[in-house]
């Protein structure tokens, strides 16, 4: 789904921070709808639960936002959430696990769901906000879109997923499959440079 508000749109990239934005935009704006999109089809390999700009035709002139996230945090996050609700795929070892990854999404898993949401030349959204930011980047983005509103909830909310954490601390990649990571997600670190900072510290 995506949160429809007055003036904007909120487009919900897996793994971004996105719970808790629905969390905190559905406190502020009781009005806020929950949109599924105009019936085009999700592109293959996306939870039809996240509606991309692609399948919404029917909103011009509302402004739309959304969050990205550094590429090796965005997969240690993936690994926790499938260890979690998606048993299955991870009992094979982390090691099997990205090797899969790696053959569903020869680009980057997480190249593959921006280029989707946010288009090759970053056209498809308006506000791109990042996950290490949250909170502040939320806050400018709602006064730029939807003016005065109750700033409250942005700062008392507290962060979602809590029960991932402990596979996330679990996720040490390997030398070989962090480089093949940042490798894969070249895009990514291409359009965000300000990441690459982040990468740094991996």
């Amino acid at each position: 789904m995506a949160i429809l508000l007055l003036n904007s749109i909120f487009y919900h990239i897996p793994r971004t921070g996105g719970m808790w934005v629905t969390e905190v935009l559905k406190k502020i704006f009781p009005l806020a709808v929950d949109f599924r999109g105009d019936g085009q089809p999700t592109p293959t390999g996306i939870d039809p639960r996240h509606i991309s700009p692609r399948q919404v035709v029917s909103l011009s002139g509302k402004k739309s936002f959304t969050f990205v996230r550094e590429p090796l945090s965005w997969h240690k996050s993936y690994w926790a959430m499938d260890k979690t609700r998606h048993a299955e795929e991870t009992k094979k070892g982390l090691e099997n696990y990205f090797e899969e990854k790696f053959k569903k999404f020869p680009e980057g898993g997480l190249t593959y769901f921006l280029k989707q949401f946010l288009g090759e030349d970053l056209k498809l959204i308006d506000f791109v906000g990042r996950q290490e930011f949250l909170r502040d980047d939320l806050l400018s983005i709602l006064k730029e879109t939807e003016g005065e509103f109750d700033e409250g909830p942005i700062f008392t909310t507290p962060p979602r997923n809590k029960p991932f954490s402990q596979y996330k601390m679990e996720a040490v990649f390997p030398g070989y499959i962090k480089e093949e990571i940042v490798e894969r997600e070249k895009w990514v670190y291409d359009h965000f440079p300000y990441m690459r900072e982040v990468l740094n510290e991996n």
